[in-house]
Formats: C-alpha cells, sequence, structure tokens
C-alpha cells in the first residue's frame, strides 16, 4: 500500500508541475505590448483624462494587420483575420463574423467602457471592457480562460490587448497564447498582430 501511494503522489505532484509550467507558459506573449504598433502610423500619445477620445463607432473588420498570428497543426485560411468582438473578447456571437457588423465604444471612465455591437441598426451584443491607460495606450484587462481536466482534457488561453488611436481610426496590438488538447487530439494559436479599425463616418 505504501508503495501504492507513493506512486500516486509523485503521479499527482507531476501532473501538478506540468500544469503550473503550462499556466505559466501561457502568460507569456511572443513579445512585450509596448513594442508592437507599427512605425507607418503616428499613434496618439492619450493620457488617462482623453478616454473620451477613443469614443466613437468602428468597423468591426479589419482594415489593415501586421503580425502574425499561428495556428497549428493545421494553418487556416487567415488566422490574422480576427473582427474587433473577437480580439476583445474570449466569447461572442457568431453574428460577429457577419457583414456590417459595427462596434461602439463609450467610455464612462478612464478604466471602463461599454461596448455595443450594431448589425443593419440592431444592437445584438452588448459588454464592458475594463483596464486603464499607459504609455499612450488604454491596456484592457488581459483575457484568460482555464479548463484544467488534464490529461483528459486541457485549455489555457491567454490573451492581451491594447486600444490606441490614429488618426479617427482605432489601431489594436493584440497577443494571444492558447494550447488544448482532448485525450488524442491538439491545436495551439500563438502570436501577435497589429489591426487597424476604420471609424464609421455618421
Amino acid at each position: 500500500m505504501t508503495k501504492k501511494r507513493n506512486i500516486f503522489e509523485l503521479k499527482r505532484l507531476l501532473i501538478k508541475g506540468l500544469l503550473i509550467f503550462l499556466i505559466l507558459n501561457s502568460t507569456t506573449g511572443c513579445q512585450p505590448l509596448k513594442n508592437m504598433s507599427s512605425n507607418d502610423y503616428l499613434i496618439d500619445n492619450l493620457q488617462k483624462n482623453d478616454f473620451v477620445k477613443l469614443n466613437g463607432i468602428y468597423k468591426n473588420s479589419q482594415d489593415t494587420v501586421f503580425g502574425q498570428i499561428v495556428h497549428m497543426p493545421y494553418r487556416g485560411i487567415n488566422e490574422n483575420n480576427r473582427n474587433l468582438l473577437d480580439r476583445l473578447f474570449i466569447f461572442f456571437p457568431d453574428k460577429a463574423y457577419e457583414s456590417n457588423v459595427t462596434v461602439k465604444f463609450e467610455f464612462i471612465s478612464k478604466r471602463q467602457a461599454n461596448v455595443s455591437a450594431y448589425q443593419n441598426g440592431q444592437i445584438f451584443l452588448s459588454k464592458k471592457i475594463r483596464g486603464k491607460f499607459k504609455n499612450g495606450y488604454f491596456y484592457v484587462k488581459p483575457k484568460m480562460f482555464l479548463i484544467p481536466f488534464f490529461p483528459v482534457f486541457y485549455v489555457h488561453n491567454f490573451e492581451r490587448v491594447r486600444i490606441g488611436k490614429v488618426e479617427n481610426d482605432i489601431v489594436v496590438d493584440h497577443t494571444i497564447k492558447m494550447w488544448g488538447f482532448a485525450l488524442f487530439a491538439g491545436g495551439l494559436d500563438s502570436g501577435c498582430s497589429t489591426s487597424i479599425y476604420k471609424t464609421v463616418k455618421q
């Protein structure tokens, strides 16, 4: 019994150690957000009292993208083709990838904003984002998601996003590190990208 108990304890410690390693590894992005935005754009240096400057209605589909987010083991058509709602939230309606979707930002303080999504003038999503202003950007609170049923089913997802202003549009820097598996199949998303989302003229 003592030998079996020791083997069980050893397995438990190994699994615990592996889980800790995977979680710590998931929080390491490809590069710090502060080093990301393209030098091709002059980004406004927003201060914490400038939060209303981010208010507006923007296209949900991106206009320009730099960088690379990679999906493995099989590549999709374009992993960088992520809409604004996808970058802001872990869970969002499938409708977010349909056409004619716009996203409205309403900052109510330097730490919080209401985000609403519309299609053909009808609202279909309303959520809040929280974060803080730093280095001229609004840093959204990191997105974390974990399903820890190792070794049968395991998923970890860690994403960081910051939002800046470039002329009338917004620039979104995004890093992601996601890995998951179920029994013998698995996959990962990893990388970082910078996207421009155009303002919708009223």
